[in-house]
């Protein structure tokens, strides 16, 4: 078993393995920008790890987003994915697709989509962009056979953070926004 653990300030995503008890670092893997988060999965047997990079000094926050793959040895890098000022990433299925989630929290003041990539036989590909006000989170569930993603916003400056979060259902073709907002903070 391996986990991988990004570090904002290093510009590297530790992956550490189960051996006799406990976690040993098996590889270190640099990443194309600061590493925010990461998830790992398995598609078709086969074991990936993404990373949300969120900035780097050349590019500031319109770095990409690193996925790995398994070799039989070790992680190696699969393929570079834009996102912009990347917070979070997670992965999902839906029939037997594999999707990538990259929640984009900084570009344009805040206005950015939230990036979901879907995996085409060899790689991903750009699947759908939706439009956030500073997404930091999300999360996919599914509930009564139907696929959702729950995406909070963050809106504000840095004194006043306001969050509005939004569900999005899965139409067999693209994800669409549930006719109702959550709110929670102030406004």
């Amino acid at each position: 078993m391996f986990i991988a653990v990004t570090n904002l300030l290093a510009k590297s995503a530790v992956i550490n393995k189960w051996k006799d008890n406990k976690f040993e670092t098996f590889q270190e893997n640099g990443t194309e920008g600061t590493g925010q988060e990461s998830t790992a999965f398995e598609i078709h047997n086969e074991t990936f790890i993404a990373i949300a990079n969120f900035d780097n000094s050349q590019q500031g926050n319109a770095v990409h987003s690193t996925v790995f793959k398994w070799s039989g040895n070790s992680f190696v890098k699969l393929q570079s994915l834009q996102t912009y000022g990347a917070v979070d990433v997670k992965s999902f299925d839906i029939n037997g697709d594999t999707f990538l989630a990259f929640a984009n929290e900084l570009s344009n003041e805040y206005n950015m989509d939230l990036f979901i990539y879907k995996w085409v036989g060899s790689k991903f590909v750009l699947f759908q962009s939706i439009p956030t006000r500073g997404d930091f989170s999300w999360h996919p569930f599914v509930m009564c056979g139907e696929t959702f993603l729950g995406v909070a916003n963050r809106y504000g400056n840095s004194q006043r953070y306001n969050t509005k979060s939004v569900i999005y259902r899965y139409s067999g073709q693209q994800f669409h926004s549930v006719p109702r907002d959550i709110n929670s903070g102030s406004e």
